[in-house]
């Protein structure tokens, strides 16, 4: 019925509302919400993008928010380039828009190998302070994870027979 469909809407933008996180554009109460969960590197995303430009630039009033999704078993740089994505975001919601722009028209160039470099300058590009966008949001236990992962699955602070330990000052 009518009813069940308009309450089916209700619940599904309740959820969006609380979930999509993302960097967004557009008025927060707009009566359309496109919410895409995009890996910037992946090419079908990127194919993608020019179509959703247009259709919110006929559709001013429509609200967009990415949803970093990288694809990390099959995308060596989604990962990097999602965590860049969200450190530009911090800093201007427009500089995002322009640097998954021209994340996506860079794609070719860019590696795994050569990942940060060019984000990062994309992301100075984009119109934020680089090394702000680069240290943004490293806390201790950021590292922790970081080392944790190097080390197997083992916490930093956790003794590890016949492993050195090396102090990690921040």
């Amino acid at each position: 019925t009518g009813r069940a469909a308009a309450q089916d809407v209700a619940a599904v933008r309740q959820q969006l509302a609380q979930h999509a996180d993302g960097p967004a554009r557009g008025p927060q109460n707009a009566s359309v919400t496109i919410v895409e969960f995009g890996d910037l590197e992946c090419p079908s995303c990127k194919a993608a993008y020019p179509v959703l430009e247009r259709l919110l630039s006929d559709e001013p009033k429509a609200r967009f928010i990415f949803q970093p999704f990288p694809l990390t078993q099959i995308h060596p740089w989604a990962f990097k380039a999602a965590s860049w994505g969200e450190c530009v975001a911090e800093q201007s919601n427009a500089a995002f828009c322009r640097f998954i722009g021209s994340v996506y028209a860079g794609q070719e160039q860019i590696t795994a190998q050569n990942a940060d470099m060019k984000l990062g300058t994309l992301a100075e590009l984009a119109g934020v302070n680089r090394d702000q966008a680069a240290r943004y949001g490293l806390t201790t236990g950021d590292v922790q994870d970081v080392v944790s992962t190097v080390m197997g699955g083992m916490k930093v602070s956790t003794a590890v027979e016949g492993l050195e330990r090396y102090p990690i000052n921040i």
